[in-house]
């Protein structure tokens, strides 16, 4: 139970830093449930500040403000918290955690947890291979960092 509850608040901790926005120009739901990307039509118009649920895939043209976990993969354009799925996570930009035994993002600020992680410009990679333009090298294996 004590894992559990730091596991939470770890989680918490990463899904606060959400992004201020107009309630006019966005709608925000605190849950939602993906089947595949546009299905159903409102996972690319409607914003999450919660948890989205993707079965089998998450994934959407809009933003989540905390966790998005899939039973396979997911790909969302911006993510704030954290993004998890079993085989692979795509993400345009992020800040927090992605971790997926395969991990691509565009920019992360925060971390790439997986046995493959690409990025553009990352802060922290960990995995068996790391790709990141802005890293100390644009290749490492076990960890690279971006400054």
């Amino acid at each position: 139970m004590y894992k559990i509850l730091m596991v939470s608040v770890v989680l918490l901790f990463f899904s606060l830093d959400c992004p201020a926005s107009d309630p006019e120009d966005r709608s925000w739901d605190f849950f939602g449930v993906v089947f595949i990307p546009g299905v159903p039509s409102s996972s690319n118009d409607t914003d999450i500040g919660g948890f989205r649920v993707g079965l089998p895939i998450a994934g959407g043209l809009n933003t989540v403000c905390g966790i998005e976990f899939a039973a396979a993969c997911c790909w969302t354009r911006e993510v704030f918290g954290v993004q998890t799925a079993p085989l692979f996570c795509i993400s345009e930009n992020l800040t927090g955690l992605q971790a997926s035994p395969v991990n691509m993002a565009e920019k992360v600020a925060g971390v790439q947890f997986g046995l493959v992680n690409v990025c553009n410009d990352a802060s922290f990679q960990l995995g068996l291979v790391n790709f990141n333009e802005s890293g100390i090298l644009p290749v490492t294996i076990i960890a690279n960092w971006g400054f």
